[in-house]
């Protein structure tokens, strides 16, 4: 394969041709583009075209940007599941990678600083599509993207910026992205008129894995500790199958969910039937 390359003003382009990747005819062509912003940050894109006959792309691995610090040397802002991100000072490598997925709620951005010096670096996608996150060796960082049908590369770019300051500069300026979104058009929640606002303003919730009889006892006896409050009940096997199986796949409920519901209800209680809106099962009849 051969190598080009081609710097503007707005940025850098690098282009291998006929990439092999079997047989004579078996070639693809890549190219990465580094696009130059005014405020010092790059956005880095993948592009690709695949001429082969009898290989499909199943992911790719882009950027992969290696010791981005020296073990111990700096600070690291991780994505952490469901929790935003957390900051580890002096991070040290690990035996297993670190992974974080799209899928799991983790957003797509670090940061590491030594000193108040810093590198942002954010899968900046608008879709919010599936994507990992991984860290391994030395502050090894990467982004492993699955390919879409019909992609010539990963829909979105990887954002490099310097830094100033401490992880809160880091967070700052996902957010300033994060807020330009469609995800957040409508604002903030408490202004949504349409959001459930007798949700929000539960003071209490519990999170039980049982049957009719545990859910209605448990918010009958949430009722007579707290009379002032509403219970909210996160409750998990009110469906006819087991937890976490055939999603998604939930009716028909087991005998008596409704009666609870109604029940609970009644006494000013919240039974919230938990439900995964994200998974399917491969084996229910209805997976295509």
């Amino acid at each position: 394969a051969s190598v080009e390359q081609r710097e503007t003003d707005e940025g850098i382009t690098l282009t291998w041709r006929d990439v092999p990747l079997g047989g004579e005819r078996d070639v693809l062509d890549a190219r990465v583009v580094i696009e130059k912003r005014a405020d010092g940050s790059q956005a880095w894109r993948l592009v690709f075209d695949n001429r082969s006959r009898n290989w499909k792309l199943f992911s790719t691995d882009f950027p992969c940007l290696n010791r981005v610090t020296r073990n111990g040397e700096g600070d690291a802002m991780l994505p952490d599941c469901d929790h935003g991100a957390r900051l580890f000072k002096k991070r040290t490598a690990r035996p297993k990678p670190v992974r974080r997925d799209y899928l799991g709620h983790a957003p797509m951005v670090s940061a590491f600083f030594i000193g108040e010096d810093g590198l942002y670096i954010a899968a900046e996608d608008p879709e919010a599509r599936i994507k990992s996150f991984i860290i391994e060796g030395e502050q090894n960082v990467r982004f492993e993207t699955p390919t879409e049908l019909g992609a010539d590369g990963p829909r979105h770019p990887v954002v490099l910026a310097p830094l100033k300051g401490d992880w809160w500069a880091a967070a700052r300026r996902y957010r300033d992205f994060a807020l330009r979104q469609k995800w957040a058009a409508k604002g903030p929640v408490k202004d949504i008129p349409s959001y459930p606002r007798r949700i929000c303003e539960i003071p209490l919730w519990i999170n039980i894995h049982g049957g009719p009889d545990v859910a209605s006892n448990v918010l009958a006896k949430a009722k007579a500790r707290f009379p002032e409050w509403t219970t909210g009940l996160h409750w998990h096997l009110w469906q006819h199958s087991g937890h976490d199986v055939n999603y998604p796949e939930y009716f028909p409920e087991q005998p008596g969910v409704k009666e609870c519901i109604a029940f609970c209800e009644s006494i000013g209680q919240e039974p919230m039937p938990y439900t995964n809106g994200r998974l399917w099962t491969a084996t229910t009849s209805g997976f295509l």
